[in-house]
């Protein structure tokens, strides 16, 4: 059975897109809307799987967690989405299997990118 993980995401706007940037680990995707958000997240983390994978690691152990900014962005955020019907891609390849994870996702009130 696949490892489930539970992951905190901030979505941000900066002058030209939306930001997705994973807490747990630093991670991060863009779209040009907040709706894309979501399904690109879970690709860069699936890719992130199979690269580690590639490389005989475990996935994400070699990833950080994110600066502190992108927490406190994370608390002072003004609205949640729990992304549960995010697609759970299941990647097959090599053995890996890679359950999507739940991501819960704030999104903050501004509109100008952390410095």
């Amino acid at each position: 059975m696949a490892e489930v993980i539970e992951l905190d995401v901030v979505i941000y706007q900066s002058q030209t897109h939306w930001i997705a940037q994973g807490l747990q680990y630093d991670i991060t995707a863009q779209a040009e809307n907040p709706v894309e958000l979501p399904k690109k997240f879970m690709t860069t983390l699936v890719a992130e799987a199979m690269v580690a994978q590639e490389l005989g690691e475990t996935p994400f152990e070699n990833i950080p967690p994110a600066p502190r900014r992108f927490w406190e962005l994370y608390k002072a955020a003004k609205a949640t989405l729990v992304a549960d019907e995010a697609p759970s891609p299941r990647v097959s390849g090599k053995g890996l299997r890679f359950h999507a994870p739940a991501l819960k996702m704030k999104i903050t009130g501004t509109n100008k990118a952390v410095a």
